[in-house]
């Protein structure tokens, strides 16, 4: 699936986040908006596995040694065992 496809998807299966847009459609205000935070946090946790379980290195982290060693540190997979960790 594209990631346009996967935003349009990401957002209509957001109930919270639909009425909310149209509640704002519906006032018919000309200067009334939702944050661009909101969309976009909730957007990038879906498209960057956070709902899945998923922890990946970003691949802006250069040392892999520390990405590794902080991940181990936090005790994640003690805390939610059905996470996934992507080492490096």
């Amino acid at each position: 699936m594209l990631h346009e496809e996967r935003f349009i998807q990401a957002i209509t299966d957001h109930e919270q986040l639909m009425h909310d847009l149209q509640l704002v459609q519906s006032l018919h205000l000309p200067q009334c908006y939702i944050g661009a935070g909101y969309i976009r946090n909730y957007v990038w946790d879906v498209l960057h596995d956070l709902y899945q379980l998923v922890v990946r290195k970003s691949p802006f982290f250069m040392d892999n040694d520390y990405y590794n060693q902080r991940v181990h540190r936090k005790c994640w997979k003690e805390q939610w065992p059905k996470l996934t960790i992507i080492t490096a």
